[in-house]
């Protein structure tokens, strides 16, 4: 496919929003360490509400090319809002590939499908679809968010030389500098297709940083049915305290951020259907805090719960009886 690489939106590109925006000045301004990075976020925020959550960043990217077919690509971007859904498709003498991707308050969505009757050695019909979306709170409370998340969808390649691929990326603030090193040194080959892309990212399950994809090839085993609950976390990050100027109003406060990418890509007969979709299901607290949201918009939230001082006194004390019964067996033994 001699102008396949040139036809689409550069791969780089694509997975800065998979990633999250992880590894540009947007995450950099979601972890405040300076009077001066707190002020871009307070440019960013201007009628900011604390307690509040905030769609932050939201992307939607598709990509789709035949050799017979041709090519098409859409993209949208929004910021502090959710992007409009990117749709594409192509139909040709042999092939076709379509590819769809939309973000809502609580939900991504990413499907690409495409086919070919050519030989199934090499290249001949390609899709990928990317869905992307972040949220930030400035809150009262310092500690831990979790955040619940439900993925469903398919994956199923029809043929010999057939891909269906999917990739999850889900980042809480406090996410390790490393960690975020290794999906940067993955993602950013600019001569990478996005099916290269996906194979090549890291699986990694941690606290702050959620990434895993899976690989359908050549027609192997059926159909491969998602349906996955799983969590991630955001660490409060101070904010800095400077002497003068707005971002005072923040100083003590606490900024939680959230990035979530959800992307698919097919190769020759193959579906990747995400359109069902990787869907924020719940919000766990600290305790004593509280979040409001935007109409339409609200995920249920749920507090952690802290042992009270006495039941917490009581447990350690039963733990020291215990230990002190377990050592005295010990030395009549």
């Amino acid at each position: 496919m001699k102008h396949f690489h040139d036809a689409l939106p550069r791969v780089a590109a694509a997975c800065a929003v998979l990633l999250g925006t992880a590894s540009c000045d947007t995450w950099a301004q979601l972890a405040p360490t300076s009077p001066s990075t707190t002020a871009s976020v307070l440019t960013s925020f201007p009628d900011g509400q604390l307690n509040h959550w905030y769609v932050s960043q939201s992307s939607t990217i598709v990509g789709v090319a035949g050799e017979s077919a041709g090519d098409d690509a859409q993209m949208d971007n929004a910021f502090l809002g959710l992007a409009k859904q990117s749709m594409a498709s192509v139909a040709g003498e042999y092939d076709t590939a379509s590819a769809f991707a939309a973000v809502g308050a609580t939900t991504l969505k990413a499907a690409a499908f495409s086919t070919t009757s050519d030989s199934f050695a090499g290249l001949h019909s390609m899709s990928y679809a990317i869905a992307g979306l972040s949220y930030v709170a400035v809150m009262d409370q310092p500690g831990t968010v979790t955040m619940d998340l439900h993925l469903s969808g398919l994956l199923y390649s029809r043929s010999l030389g057939a891909t269906a691929a999917m990739n999850v990326v889900a980042i809480g603030s406090g996410v390790d500098d490393g960690t975020l090193a290794s999906l940067d040194l993955a993602s950013n080959n600019q001569d990478l297709d996005p099916l290269q892309t996906i194979r090549l990212l890291p699986q990694i399950n941690e606290a702050h940083a959620q990434v895993f994809n899976a690989i359908h090839d050549d027609a192997f085993d059926g159909t491969w049915t998602f349906d996955k609950n799983f969590s991630v976390s955001a660490e409060g990050q101070a904010f800095a305290c400077p002497e003068v100027g707005a971002g005072r109003a923040y100083c003590g406060k606490y900024l939680y951020a959230f990035s979530l990418g959800l992307a698919t890509a097919t190769l020759n007969n193959a579906d990747a259907d995400f359109a069902h979709t990787l869907t924020v299901t719940g919000l766990q607290l600290p305790e004593g805090a509280t979040l409001t949201f935007e109409s339409g918009a609200a995920i249920p939230v749920s507090t952690s719960a802290v042992p009270e001082a006495s039941t917490l006194a009581m447990s350690l004390i039963g733990l020291c009886l215990l230990a002190g019964v377990t050592t005295r067996r010990r030395q009549r033994a």
